[in-house]
């Protein structure tokens, strides 16, 4: 949930109308100084902290498993030991299954290039009855968008995924491992109308592996992808982001554990993973693991020889870092990254770039300097290195989820912040200058927003949840004052 969402409280059987309002002033009422570890945002289905859950990608996920998990110690963000953090020399599980409200939803919105604010676009649930969550979200053109996810049901978390036809948001039918089995879908990206991929994970029963999907123009098929620790099959595999330079050149990263123990006690680390489409099947490509444990949650390409990917690694000391890793064509190298200190813990959660001159990355860092704090953090790639650049937040706890460009001077990043005891949705916009805060619109519940995309001239649509109350999905508008063109259908029957 980000900018402009508003969204009738309590379960609906069908969408409700959703009013469309202009931007206002952003009202910096956040003046709750507790720590997120006090929340209890997993049963919102809201990402918590980056990097403060076992997968990135799909941070407060309903996961599997009855009190297994990560040492849930009262720890932060980016320290070593913090609540189901991957913690060096130590294997989390999966974590302990925390099941959301009933009235959960999930709802796609979007920022438009120039206009009047947010607004809310409803979007359809599958079943209605079930928490559904939105990940990410793509776009072909302001007439082909994408968003996947995944929604639950009784016997377990399955694949979710939306198609916007210029019209309405709509449920298509993807595939899952299995009926019973814990699927997740990450991130989308397309190459063309007909040849789109979405990556993410699956449960075995014993661990996560990896997940990938593609679209050939008529449905959504699993498409096999390798796993870099298959010792019983019981060894983390994730796979976080997805990019595509063409049809035959596509790249997936995450994050494996090494599984190694040491006298009898585990000593395993995270390490990078990255894989790669060649036109025929995916395969894993070598990628340095920096001291510690290692992640990437998101990847972008300028050119076919020339792309990024973002997430954090832990140092000697248990303070997470910022990790940037480039492939020049022939491999992949770790990059000089920019971090706001080496004290502070520095997450990395997406990045997005314009030009091979012009990227952003986003994501948060603990501040600890009067207690422990949560504030957003941008970073900046200007063609020779990465720097720090201001972003606002407001009082209280700040992070940035997603990035999008519409050009050098128009950009956005999203995600969340508390106001009061409640998570509601975080909005900014780079204006070729500085980055602003920007009123959004929220539902009255709780919850974030995950994913952004924008389209030249037609807009932007972010995708993410709530809770309590039908779906929706808030867009921005073009330049135009193009409005949204009425809710989608309604609600898919229960199977």
């Amino acid at each position: 949930m980000i900018a402009s969402v508003l969204a009738a409280s309590g379960a609906s059987a069908e969408p409700a109308a959703v009013t469309a309002l202009s931007r206002s002033t952003p009202v910096d009422d956040a003046s709750d100084d507790r720590r997120f570890d006090d929340l209890d945002l997993a049963r919102l289905g809201v990402p918590l902290p980056l990097g403060a859950e076992l997968s990135p990608r799909g941070q407060g996920d309903p996961v599997p498993g009855e009190g297994a998990g990560v040492s849930l110690s009262a720890e932060i963000p980016g320290r070593a030991g913090s609540p189901s953090n991957p913690v060096p020399g130590t294997r989390p599980t999966a974590p302990a299954q925390r099941q959301p409200p009933a009235t959960l939803s999930r709802l796609p919105l979007a920022p438009e290039a120039a206009g009047d604010g947010w607004s809310i676009v409803t979007s359809p649930d599958r079943p209605w009855q079930t928490p559904n969550y939105l990940n990410s979200v793509t776009c072909l053109s302001a007439v082909d968008c994408w968003a996947v996810g995944y929604y639950h049901v009784s016997s377990a978390q399955q694949t979710l995924v939306q198609h916007w036809d210029g019209a309405a948001w709509g449920v298509v039918d993807s595939p899952n491992t299995s009926a019973t089995q814990h699927n997740y879908l990450s991130e989308v990206a397309c190459v063309s109308a007909s040849d789109c991929w979405a990556v993410g994970r699956y449960y075995t029963g014993t661990a996560y592996q990896t997940l990938i999907e593609r679209w050939d123009g008529e449905s959504w098929a699993i498409v096999g992808s390798p796993n870099a620790n298959t010792i019983t099959g019981a060894l983390e595999n994730v796979l976080s982001g997805v990019t595509c330079v063409s049809a035959s050149e596509c790249w997936a990263v995450g994050y494996a554990y090494t599984g190694d123990t040491v006298e009898g006690v585990s000593a395993g680390v995270y390490q990078t993973l990255i894989e790669r489409w060649d036109g025929s099947s995916w395969t894993i490509v070598s990628s340095p693991t920096a001291a510690g444990s290692s992640l990437l949650n998101a990847v972008k390409c300028v050119a076919a020889s020339d792309c990024w990917a973002v997430g954090y690694y832990y140092t000697e000391s248990g303070v997470s870092q910022n990790l940037i890793e480039r492939w020049d064509g022939e491999s992949w190298s770790i990059a000089d990254s920019a971090d706001t200190s080496a004290e502070q813990g520095n997450f990395l959660h997406d990045i997005t770039c314009v030009s091979a001159s012009d990227c952003w990355t986003v994501g948060y860092y603990a501040d600890y300097s009067d207690g422990i704090r949560y504030q957003t953090l941008t970073t900046r790639w200007d063609g020779r290195s990465w720097a720090v650049v201001s972003s606002p937040n407001t009082t209280g706890h700040n992070v940035l989820a997603t990035v999008a460009c519409v050009s050098t001077s128009d950009c956005w990043a999203i995600g969340y912040h508390l106001v009061g005891s409640v998570v509601q949705a975080l909005a900014q916009r780079w204006d070729g200058a500085s980055w602003s805060l920007v009123s959004s619109r929220d539902t009255g519940a709780e919850g974030s927003v995950n994913g952004v995309t924008c389209v030249r001239g037609s807009g932007c649509w972010a995708v993410g949840s709530y809770s309590a109350g039908p779906t929706v999905s808030p867009r921005r508008g073009s330049s135009s004052g193009t409005e949204p063109r009425g809710p989608s259908p309604a609600h898919p029957t229960p199977a």
